[in-house]
């Protein structure tokens, strides 16, 4: 009886690691499987500690994007928040540093326009003046607005400063 049961355990083992393999194995090969992994990731090596910490979220609507990480924000109230996203660099459009940044400011500004303009938002506004502009963190459809940008190559996030990087594909990331 003993010799069964110690045959049955081991089986049962055995079979607990060819799942545990299978599972390695489809993550291995399935793409989907692999950005999920790199996404969740990414943002978990990035959170900012002050992010959801007593700052109130504010919803509202993107009705300006100035460039690829400062836009306005307009709260059902009537207010408007000019707001710089915060944990995002993004091609600047207000200095003008050469033909390369004007264009890949104009691209990143596109990208955001097209990803939240005129679209139902929730922020927290941080680091804020009495004229309503300042940082903030910006959620669209429950996400960081950051991690589209980075995705698309058309923002870094804070931690990677290095400005002659920017462009599309020279993250590291491809686009969905």
């Amino acid at each position: 009886m003993k010799s069964a049961s110690g045959i049955i355990k081991k089986i049962i083992i055995l079979l607990i690691l060819l799942c545990i393999v299978g599972v390695g194995f489809y993550i291995y090969t399935n793409k989907e499987a692999q950005s999920a992994i790199k996404d969740a990731k990414w943002i978990y090596d990035n959170r900012d500690p002050q992010l959801y910490e007593g700052e109130e979220w504010l919803d509202g609507e993107i009705v300006k994007v100035l460039d690829g990480n400062w836009v306005y924000v307009k709260i059902p109230e009537g207010f408007v928040y000019g707001l710089r996203i915060r944990g995002l660099e993004a091609p600047t459009l207000a200095v003008l540093l050469g033909d390369d940044t004007l264009r890949m400011g104009k691209e990143s500004q596109t990208f955001l326009e097209e990803l939240a303009l005129r679209k139902k938002i929730r922020f927290q506004a941080i680091d804020m003046n009495d004229s309503r502009y300042g940082h903030g963190y910006i959620e669209f459809q429950g996400k960081s607005i950051v991690l589209p940008m980075v995705k698309a190559g058309d923002g870094k996030t804070q931690a990677n400063r290095d400005h002659s990087l920017f462009g599309r594909g020279t993250l590291g990331i491809t686009p969905d």
